[in-house]
């Protein structure tokens, strides 16, 4: 599902809780979110997560609940005491800012929010790093656009390794165990699968050669 729709949502029902979190999203953005929707869970209300690092300059346009659930996401993945820790080098430019925020796994982005909110960088740091970090980002999305493209060159993975990656294997086998014993309809195994039922043999041969 495309990330720039919703990152994720939470179901808040008292007997069978839910969250989902868009896998197609980056990996640290997926870690935020799912602690996010983890906290509208903790307080009973559900929500659409469709951006879940608000600018902290227009705090007021956003629903309070969805301000609480950032704030919670930052305090577990980015504790006070340790922000408030960081030597200023941490802080020298949007390369030393990365690799801090991938130890915590977090987005370069959800750091700098942190450090700022906590006063740790000034609105004049916070503007400097942020651009840095919004140009490493672009800079970083070029070279996977290249990557891709050279892999179409060289033919790159199949569509069912692809898939399989990612379903995930153990999934994967599941849902056709499922189908294959008649507990799960043909329009409902290729949904879940994202793959039609006339492929299935394909994907299952790659699986077991996976």
């Amino acid at each position: 599902m495309d990330k720039e729709e919703f990152q994720g949502f939470a179901i808040a029902d008292p007997y069978a809780p839910f969250v989902f979190i868009n896998s197609a999203d980056w990996d640290a953005p997926q870690l935020f979110t799912l602690v996010h929707e983890l906290a509208h869970i903790w307080i009973a209300s559900s929500g659409i997560s469709n951006e879940i690092s608000p600018d902290i300059v227009d705090r007021e346009k956003y629903h309070p609940v969805e301000l609480l659930c950032n704030e919670i996401a930052a305090n577990a993945l980015m504790k006070e005491s340790f922000i408030m820790s960081l030597s200023a080098s941490v802080f020298h430019n949007a390369e030393s800012v990365y690799k801090t925020a991938k130890k915590l796994g977090v987005s370069s982005l959800a750091l700098l929010v942190r450090a700022r909110n906590l006063g740790k960088l000034t609105w004049p740091q916070y503007q400097e790093l942020r651009k840095q970090a919004d140009q490493l980002f672009h800079e970083f999305l070029d070279k996977e656009e290249l990557k891709k493209k050279n892999q179409k060159k060289k033919g790159g993975p199949s569509f069912y390794t692809l898939r399989l990656i990612r379903n995930g294997q153990l999934f994967t086998q599941s849902v056709l165990d499922a189908f294959n014993s008649g507990r799960l309809s043909p329009t409902e195994a290729s949904y879940l699968l994202k793959v039609k039922t006339n492929q299935f043999p394909k994907l299952e041969e790659k699986m077991y050669s996976y």
